[in-house]
């Protein structure tokens, strides 16, 4: 099972000259980072699912992001605020803005290509489709050429005027997780499940060369303006930056968490990578590598002096969620006196409180401001009077 989707970051985006970068997630959240000294500016809760994508337009300094409830909104950049929504009742993968115009291309878990008109608020939907889900999209500089990969292995070539297929580049293999198309170089590049990257000729429509880039799985990939770096980053815990022309390694940069998201930022020669943990991590040769969590709050405004805290979360239904309900009746079966604090509707300190235990899962016990554990790990200590002696010593 997958413990850390609560809070991943899947999508990342660069705006204003980028001067900012746009982070989106499995926690249902805007963020927007100042890319000059890594601080947050900006933050909205969208949605209880998942944003599964982000694109950015520099015309309108909007956002259009697709989320796993089958939300589209199109909000403003600097207010966060939407302009218009959408319900699709699909879940909702990749969006990919096309060309210079205010349309979307938008990509769901049932195999379609959706097309969306922001200004009419408007969708349409190609006649063809994937057999299986579509992961990701990538539109070339002119607008008219997509590029989508997904489940079984399958990469499709689109026309996007004519709304039709031109051909299938694959069918078979791993699930491709992400794709760029390199139209400076008639290339297209893309990444699958078992930690390959594939480069395409989109001029004989056939696989360039294929090898292992990962020991694992690969989230995402990106592209440089230029076109000649790409950067892929992956549950090994490794982003790298690759050179188009060898496929050589350029830079490796290890994390201590899986790499979900990257970003090249060109402004300032760094690649920008999301993590599981929910953080940003600023990389790149001219600058000492630096991690930006996007909630922190100070230790000590957890615990405001309260020796014995537990904290839980609610589950869809509003019932306090099975293990958060067995640690509470484990602490009041041996009289424990503790305080409770419901985090279901505070982001910010979940992630923070993560960021300080190490422990994806909730709920958490803390004992003088120590982390102790989950329901399990309590049970255990109260059972064996570990924890009875040490709360003795308070």
């Amino acid at each position: 099972m997958d413990i850390w989707r609560n809070r991943s970051i899947w999508r990342l985006e660069t705006g204003r000259l980028e001067k900012v970068i746009f982070a989106a997630g499995a926690a249902g959240e805007i963020n927007v980072v100042d890319a000059c000294d890594n601080n947050r500016i900006a933050y909205r809760k969208l949605t209880p699912g998942w944003i599964n994508g982000l694109a950015y337009s520099n015309t309108s300094d909007s956002l259009a992001v697709a989320t796993s409830r089958g939300e589209l909104f199109y909000i403003n950049a600097l207010s966060l605020e939407p302009s218009a929504t959408m319900s699709t009742g699909k879940w909702l993968n990749g969006i990919k803005r096309v060309g210079k115009t205010e349309t979307f291309i938008v990509t769901t878990a049932e195999g379609e290509i959706l097309i969306w008109d922001t200004h009419a608020n408007r969708l349409e939907c190609f006649t063809e489709r994937h057999s299986d889900q579509v992961w990701d999209c990538s539109v070339s500089s002119d607008g008219d050429l997509l590029l989508t990969a997904g489940g079984n292995g399958e990469i499709a070539l689109w026309s996007i005027q004519r709304k039709k297929q031109i051909c299938w580049l694959s069918r078979g293999g791993y699930t491709v997780t992400s794709v760029v198309v390199l139209d400076k170089l008639d290339l297209a590049a893309s990444v699958d499940m078992g930690g390959g990257l594939t480069l395409w000729s989109l001029s004989d429509l056939r696989a360039a060369t294929r090898f292992q880039a990962h020991d694992a799985r690969i989230w995402n990939i990106a592209a440089s303006r230029n076109q000649e770096k790409l950067l892929t980053v992956s549950a090994d815990y490794r982003a790298v930056v690759w050179e188009v022309a060898t496929l050589h390694a350029g830079s490796e940069y290890q994390l201590g968490v899986p790499a979900t998201a990257a970003l090249f930022h060109n402004e300032t020669n760094r690649i920008v990578v999301g993590d599981r943990n929910g953080a940003i991590n600023f990389l790149g040769s001219d600058c000492a590598t630096c991690n930006t969590p996007l909630a922190h709050i100070p230790i000590s405004e957890h615990f405001h002096g309260h020796q014995v805290v537990a904290y839980i979360k609610r589950t869809m239904s509003d019932q306090v969620g099975k293990y958060s309900q067995k640690l509470l009746d484990v602490l009041d079966m041996h009289g424990i006196q503790y305080i409770v604090r419901d985090i279901t509707d505070e982001p910010l300190r979940e992630q923070s409180l993560i960021r300080l235990s190490g422990c994806p899962l909730f709920p958490q016990l803390y004992v003088s401001g120590k982390f102790i554990g989950g329901s399990e790990v309590v049970t255990e200590m109260l059972e064996s009077g570990v924890l009875v002696r040490l709360l003795s010593n308070l």
